[in-house]
């Protein structure tokens, strides 16, 4: 009985010991294990579509890796301002070609009108569903390569208005004629599971508060 009863408390304190571990790994100590981590799940993060000639790539990518790129460090006066926002990527190609897609004549746009439109306009037709939620594009950066890549990228903006949810990108098609284009980027089982670093500076702020 004894035994038993030392069996069943073991077996209490390891699935205790395996749940505050899953809970622990969120919570990074450095920036370089968030990197990390987000170059080796980045596929969880990303999503692909192909419609007619035309490949749709959207990505997530959390606030954190944003603020990285663009500041170099994570603190918390960068924390509060990139944590009202949301960020993805949206990439346009055209399958196994080279071919400049600004210059393929896949769109009924001209050069210089395609140009302009995914400079300037584009951001009034994308749309973000989260849940029952629709939350307008804020803005939209279209990365110029100059002919380098065949693709073009565009890097989204939306207000963030819920921590967790199904994303889905929505796109009002002007350059392909397809329509409405939608792109299902990730759910809560995914947003719950990305990590974040919390620096020490952080906890003594959280601590003191």
């Amino acid at each position: 009985m004894n035994n038993l009863i030392i069996f069943f408390i073991s077996s209490l304190f390891l699935l205790f010991s395996c749940e505050s571990s899953q809970k622990t790994r969120l919570i990074l100590d450095s920036e370089s294990q968030l990197v990390s981590w987000y170059k080796e799940n980045k596929k969880l993060l990303v999503r692909e579509k192909q419609l007619n000639f035309i490949n749709i790539k959207g990505q997530f990518i959390p606030n954190q890796i944003v603020e990285l790129r663009e500041k170099g460090e994570i603190n918390l006066v960068f924390e509060k301002e990139y944590s009202r926002f949301e960020y993805y990527q949206v990439e346009f190609s055209l399958p196994e070609s080279n071919v400049n897609f600004l210059k393929s004549g896949i769109s009924n746009l001209g050069y210089q009108e395609l140009v302009d439109y995914l400079s300037y306009k584009i951001v009034n037709d994308f749309t973000l569903n989260i849940n029952d939620s629709v939350v307008a594009c804020k803005n939209v950066v279209f990365e110029r390569s100059f002919g380098i890549k065949p693709s073009v990228t565009l890097n989204l903006v939306f207000d963030s208005i819920e921590k967790f949810g199904t994303r889905q990108l929505v796109y009002k098609d002007r350059i392909f004629n397809e329509g409405i284009i939608k792109l299902k980027i990730v759910d809560s089982k995914v947003l719950r599971e990305i990590p974040k670093y919390v620096s020490k500076d952080e906890n003594i702020w959280k601590k003191g508060s």
